[in-house]
C-alpha cells in the first residue's frame, strides 16, 4: 500500500483490519486516533510517526523501527513488539496490556504514567528511560535492563526483580510492594519515601542507600547489608533485619517494633529516638551505638552487646537481658515497678 492511499484512508477515518504493513516506510506519519486491528507493522518504520490516541489490537510490530515515536496515550492490547528499536520513543499515557515486549529496546523513552499489565517484558531494554507514576503489574521482567532508569512515584506491584538491571536507577517514592528484589545490588541507591512493604530485599547490597521514611512493613531484610544507609523515620514495624548489616547506618526516630534484629550488627549505628519495643534483638551486636531516646521495652536483647553504647534516656522497660554485655547504663530508664505490676495484673483479668 502507497504511503499516499493509506494517509487517504486515514483521513477518511477508516479502521483498518488484518492489513499487512510489513517493512512498508511509515515514517513522519500522522496515524494519530487510528485503529489497527490485526496489522502486521514487521519490520516497518514508524520512526517519527505519530500514534498519539490511537488503538491496536492483536497487532504484530516485530522487529519495526519505533525510534522517536509519538505514541502518548496510545492504547495496545495483545500486541507484539518484539525486538523493536524505540529508542527515544514517547509513550506518556499509554495503555500495554497482555503485550510481547521482549528484547524491546525503549532505551531514553518517555513512558510517564503508562501501564503496562501482563506483558513479557524478558531482555527489554528500558535505560535511563522515565518510568515516573508509570504502573507496571504482573509483569515478566527476567533480564530486563532498567540501568539508570526513572521510577519516582511509579509503581511495580508483585512482580520478580531479582534478575533486572537496577544500577542507577532512582526509586523516590516509589510503590514496590510485594515486590522480589532478593540478591539486588541497589548501593547507595536512592528509595526515599519509597514503599516496600512485605518486599523480599535478603541478602541485597543496600550499602549507603538512603530509606528515609520509606515503609517496610513485614519486608525481609534478612543478611542485608545496610552498612552506611539512612533508615531516618522509616517503618520498619515485624520486618526480618536477623543477620543484617547496619554498621555507621543512620535510624532516627525509626519504627522498628517487633522487628527481627537476632545477629544484626549495629555497630555505631544511630538509633536516637527510635523505638524497638517487642524487637527479637538476640545476639545482636549494638557496640558503639547511639540508643539515646530509643525505646527497647518488651524487647528481647538476651546475648546482645551494647558496650560503648549511649544509652542517657535509653527506655529497658521489661526489656530481656540474659546473658547480655552492657557498658554503662546508668542514664537508662530502667523497668518501671509500678507499670509492670498493673500489666501483670491487667494479663491476668484478660484470662
Amino acid at each position: 500500500m502507497k504511503r499516499s492511499d493509506l494517509m487517504r484512508r486515514v483521513e477518511d477515518g477508516e479502521i483498518f483490519c488484518d492489513l499487512d504493513l510489513a517493512r512498508h516506510d511509515l515514517s513522519r506519519l500522522d496515524l494519530s486516533g487510528v485503529t489497527f486491528e490485526r496489522v502486521n507493522f514487521s519490520n516497518a518504520s514508524l520512526r517519527s510517526s505519530r500514534l498519539q490516541a490511537a488503538t491496536l489490537i492483536q497487532s504484530k510490530l516485530d522487529r519495526a523501527d519505533l525510534g522517536a515515536l509519538d505514541a502518548r496515550d496510545a492504547t495496545l492490547l495483545d500486541c507484539s513488539l518484539s525486538g523493536c528499536n524505540a529508542v527515544g520513543s514517547h509513550w506518556a499515557g499509554a495503555l500495554f496490556k497482555r503485550c510481547a515486549l521482549t528484547t524491546i529496546d525503549l532505551s531514553e523513552g518517555r513512558l510517564g504514567y503508562a501501564v503496562l499489565a501482563a506483558c513479557d517484558l524478558d531482555d527489554a531494554r528500558l535505560d535511563h528511560a522515565d518510568l515516573g507514576d508509570a504502573l507496571i503489574s504482573d509483569c515478566r521482567l527476567n533480564r530486563t535492563h532498567c540501568s539508570g532508569a526513572r521510577l519516582a512515584r511509579s509503581s511495580l506491584l508483585e512482580l520478580d526483580l531479582r534478575s533486572v538491571a537496577l544500577a542507577g536507577a532512582r526509586f523516590e517514592t516509589t510503590l514496590l510492594v510485594g515486590s522480589n528484589l532478593s540478591g539486588q545490588r541497589l548501593s547507595g541507591a536512592q528509595l526515599q519515601r519509597s514503599q516496600l512493604n512485605r518486599c523480599d530485599l535478603s541478602h541485597c547490597d543496600l550499602s549507603g542507600a538512603d530509606l528515609r521514611q520509606c515503609g517496610l512493613y513485614a519486608a525481609q531484610l534478612q543478611s542485608c547489608d545496610l552498612s552506611g544507609a539512612k533508615l531516618d523515620g522509616a517503618l520498619c514495624v515485624a520486618a526480618n533485619l536477623s543477620g543484617a548489616r547496619m554498621e555507621r547506618s543512620t535510624a532516627h526516630r525509626a519504627v522498628l517494633m517487633n522487628a527481627d534484629l537476632s545477629g544484626a550488627q549495629c555497630r555505631d549505628a544511630q538509633f536516637q529516638q527510635a523505638i524497638l519495643q517487642s524487637a527479637l534483638c538476640r545476639a545482636a551486636n549494638f557496640e558503639g551505638a547511639d540508643l539515646r531516646g530509643a525505646d527497647l521495652s518488651y524487647a528481647d536483647a538476651s546475648g546482645a552487646t551494647f558496650l560503648g553504647a549511649r544509652l542517657q534516656r535509653t527506655r529497658l522497660h521489661r526489656t530481656t537481658d540474659r546473658d547480655t554485655k552492657w557498658g554503662d547504663r546508668s542514664g537508662a530508664l530502667e523497668t518501671d515497678p509500678e507499670l509492670a505490676e498493673a500489666e501483670t495484673w491487667a494479663a491476668l483479668d484478660a484470662r
